[in-house]
């Protein structure tokens, strides 16, 4: 099974009768970055398998609404920040950790 949504995956998980299974998913449009799919969403123009940091606002305001609730797994996936160093840097450039700071505040880690 599929285990993150950036790694190629053709289907969605979905929890049935107790059980993770994964459904094969089709379809004439496949976009792989998350701003370009939501706003492809938000104009109507199909289903999308999101993470709720990415459309929480958007269904709070009523402009997406969630569906197949009770069929979610609720599967988390790894997040990483990368950054680039200069050389052999062994320390964080303080706009990098100001960055990750805001991240943290505004993601639920598990």
């Amino acid at each position: 099974m599929c285990r993150t949504r950036s790694s190629g995956c053709s289907g969605w998980p979905f929890r049935v009768d107790g059980e993770v299974r994964e459904y094969p998913v089709t379809g004439n449009l496949k976009i792989s970055d998350g701003e370009s799919l939501l706003a492809t969403v938000l104009d109507g123009l199909g289903l999308a398998y999101m993470a709720d940091f990415m459309v929480r606002d958007d269904i709070a305001a009523g402009r997406l609404v969630s569906v197949l609730d009770a069929f979610n797994t609720g599967e988390t996936e790894e997040m990483h920040a990368v950054w680039l160093g200069q050389g052999r840097q062994t320390h964080m450039p303080g706009r990098i950790r100001v960055f990750l700071d805001f991240l943290s505040e505004r993601i639920v880690f598990t």
